[in-house]
């Protein structure tokens, strides 16, 4: 009887383990049960209320919020994982459990009205609720750090910009002299099958360095058309297209594409990509254009400076840059603010 016991204290012992490989990198269990019942080899099979009591028992590790199915869920844990006179802790439940939406949309009165509870509780509980962790895997995955290497370099010399290939990507392939000697020397060197390797390496060589005057040629040109984004920022971008670089270059169009792309420039307002310098072209009151960089810069100015009580609406943001000249639609307003990754007005309210 005992060696029985034992025996399913291990059985059960194991079967947190399965749980556990199922999670993804945020933490979370999106796979079904009954799913992951059938996946499990094992004999005896197990079972959903096996899996569910395995999960609970994940479910109470160190970390609150591991194994979770949803982000109420998630939530949840971590709130009931809180010490029971923490303050807003059961107003913080309510909310995880039941009404994460309008916690997002911030509709204060109606979640007062659901709950039952005054504004300074509410406040208490929100601001509770915004410090847990909504990925709590997170701190146990690993993270590949991406770092882009510029290929130029853009820096100020004597109030003037100067360009130059960043050394780092530079190739250093080059041809031994003394072997190159050697092998001019020897007789019949001419119709070798080493000559031609040998004047396969020049051409590799002189090719790739021409590869890189090209791309200081287009970065220079660059520089000089949007010499103004270097002394006042994002602001000041002129429109530009691929055709006007080509034309100045004396280059195809194609070849000043694949000059620019996924290339980068070091300057001292950042790094960006190539194809940040060629905003596209946008109407003003006045008959003349501005970029859609431009554009976006002044509506992160507009945001930036709102209320955050009152928040200013697309409709808003775009009668202001009327005011100011610049004609657009309220749907390219927003598409602005989603490439700038701000949440619209309801959701940037603070209560």
């Amino acid at each position: 009887m005992r060696c029985g016991c034992i025996a399913s204290t291990i059985a059960i012992a194991r079967w947190p383990r399965f749980i556990i490989e199922a999670l993804d990198d945020d933490g979370y269990l999106r796979q079904d049960l009954a799913d992951l019942a059938d996946s499990v080899d094992l004999e005896p099979e197990l079972t959903e209320d096996e899996l569910l009591v395995a999960l609970r028992l994940v479910q109470s590790l160190d970390r609150p919020g591991l194994g979770a199915r949803s982000l109420s869920e998630c939530l949840s844990l971590q709130v009931n994982a809180l010490p029971d006179d923490t303050p807003g802790r059961e107003v913080a439940r309510q909310i995880v459990d039941h009404h994460l939406e309008r916690l997002a949309r911030r509709e204060q009165a109606e979640l007062q009205k659901q709950i039952g509870c005054s504004a300074d509780e509410l406040r208490v509980a929100c601001a509770l609720v915004r410090k847990l962790d909504p990925k709590p895997g997170n701190c146990y995955g690993r993270t590949e750090d991406n770092y882009v290497v510029p290929d130029v370099i853009v820096r100020q010399v004597r109030n003037k910009w100067a360009v130059a290939i960043n050394p780092a990507v530079q190739p250093r392939a080059r041809i031994h002299r003394m072997y190159a000697e050697l092998f001019a020397q020897s007789a019949g060197a001419s119709r070798s099958p080493l000559a031609q390797q040998l004047q396969e390496a020049r051409w590799l060589i002189r090719n790739a360095q021409q590869r890189f005057d090209t791309i200081q040629r287009v970065a220079e040109c660059i520089v000089a058309h949007q010499k103004a984004f270097f002394q006042y920022g994002e602001i000041a971008l002129k429109p530009m297209v691929l055709r006007d670089v080509a034309d100045e270059l004396g280059l195809h169009e194609s070849t000043i594409s694949r000059a620019t792309g996924n290339k980068y420039m070091a300057t001292p307002r950042g790094i960006f990509e190539f194809k940040h310098f060629f905003p596209r072209e946008l109407g003003t009151e006045s008959g003349g254009t501005c970029s859609a960089a431009a554009v976006r810069a002044l509506l992160k100015e507009m945001i930036a400076a709102e209320n955050a009580r009152d928040p200013l609406s697309d409709v808003s943001l775009a009668r202001m840059l009327a005011d100011q000249g610049v004609l657009v639609a309220r749907r390219t307003v927003a598409k602005y603010r989603h490439l700038m990754k701000v949440p619209p007005a309801e959701l940037r309210r603070q209560m």
